[in-house]
């Protein structure tokens, strides 16, 4: 139920989401009125009729509700068993409700003689009847059909959002393309540069050595491993160590930097450079605005397959702790694009939370991760392993 009130690509908002629903459950409660009283022989709409009306809008409203979250769920990610499980629940919800309400009902009031029939067959066979006794098993699905109409439309409605869901994803997926052709550098000529340069400086200054490696590293992430749908959690997190090192050598000692992980990464992929923005905003926002003491701190946690990522940083407070003239800042996917990137390629499966506090700044991130590990990209094959010219 918590996710009748979730917007999605298919509703504006959630209160539109909402007012559907009601909307479609007030339309197909009218149409089983019309249909009992047209059952029941009634010219007018009688206390019988509403409440047999009752009774069939109950278990169509349980069978929706029970097949969205868990027969359709189910088929989506192909548990058989599940869906079998699902099924059995939904015939024996249904069974008891017009159990109950065609024996109560043909008892407290007069019914027509097909009511009373439906009513005599329910009665004599019981409450296992449904199991037992052929006929009424038939007659019992017969009845549950009036649920057909909701889930069709439930089904029709998911495969619109999925096939939504996928356009976007291609197209953002073809602009991201276009945009890295546009900026690629031939990566031969970038770690040539780079290896003449350290030869050069090795010698003389070992700092900026060790900040030239840990460049060479992220730029070679960048440029090969990123452009996969998914990479290895290992090699991304390695990509932030080596980023939050270089923080770590460029800010003063008295900054606070902590990049902690917690849990077991092998056998788990992540969509690249996604968790880069969060840390990348950390600094600039937090260390790099602010002339004092202030703190960093990345934690990733691992449970099983899920993915918890928190990013905090200080917030300067008071002009005399607001750096004058900051680092300037450099491009990135930025914050809305992650959000939308997360959107469109964990949805339902992602959970993110951004909050402050006039000296805290929090990002809490929650991912549930593939565990399989994705094919190679095209460019990685020819490279892998192929070093420097």
């Amino acid at each position: 139920m918590r996710q009748l009130f979730v917007k999605d690509e298919f509703y504006p908002s959630a209160w539109a989401r909402v007012g559907t629903h009601l909307a479609l459950w007030v339309f197909m409660f009218l149409v089983l009125l019309i249909q009992y009283q047209w059952i029941n022989r009634t010219v007018g709409i009688n206390v019988a009729t509403f409440e047999l009306t009752l009774g069939n809008f109950l278990a169509v409203l349980i069978t929706y509700y029970l097949s969205s979250a868990l027969i359709l769920s189910s088929l989506y990610q192909k548990r058989w068993i599940w869906i079998i499980v699902g099924l059995l629940l939904i015939y024996i919800v249904n069974y008891l409700c017009f159990y109950y309400f065609f024996t109560e009902v043909s008892k407290a009031h007069p019914v027509s003689p097909g009511v009373q029939r439906v009513a005599d067959a329910y009665r004599k066979a019981g409450l296992l009847g449904g199991f037992t006794n052929s006929a009424v098993f038939i007659m019992n699905w017969s009845y549950s059909l009036n649920a057909v109409i909701p889930v069709i439309m439930k089904f029709m409605k998911d495969v619109f959002v999925t096939r939504n869901r996928t356009t976007q994803l291609e197209r953002d997926n073809l602009s991201l393309e276009l945009n890295f052709l546009r900026s690629q550098v031939n990566p031969h000529f970038f770690f040539n540069a780079v290896n003449n340069v350290y030869s050069l400086i090795v010698d003389k200054d070992e700092q900026a050595a060790t900040i030239l490696l840990k460049l060479s590293s992220l730029m070679r992430y960048v440029l090969y491993e990123a452009g996969a749908s998914y990479v290895p959690l290992h090699q991304e997190i390695s990509f932030l160590s080596d980023y939050v090192g270089l923080e770590k050598i460029r800010h003063e000692a008295w900054n606070t930097i902590q990049l902690r992980v917690d849990g077991e990464v092998q056998g788990l992929t992540i969509t690249p450079l996604i968790l880069i923005t969060f840390v990348e905003n950390a600094f600039k926002h937090g260390l790099n605005a602010t002339i004092k003491e202030s703190w960093v701190t990345i934690d990733i946690r691992i449970e099983g397959n899920t993915l918890y990522f928190q990013a905090q940083n200080s917030k300067p407070s008071g002009p005399a702790r607001i750096r004058k003239n900051p680092l300037p800042e450099v491009g990135g996917i930025g914050l809305a694009n992650t959000q939308r990137r997360l959107e469109l390629l964990y949805p339902d499966k992602h959970q993110l939370h951004i909050h402050e506090t006039p000296c805290v700044y929090t990002v809490d991130l929650m991912i549930i991760l593939h565990g399989t590990q994705p094919d190679l990209p095209d460019h990685r094959r020819r490279t892998a392993g192929a070093g420097v010219d």
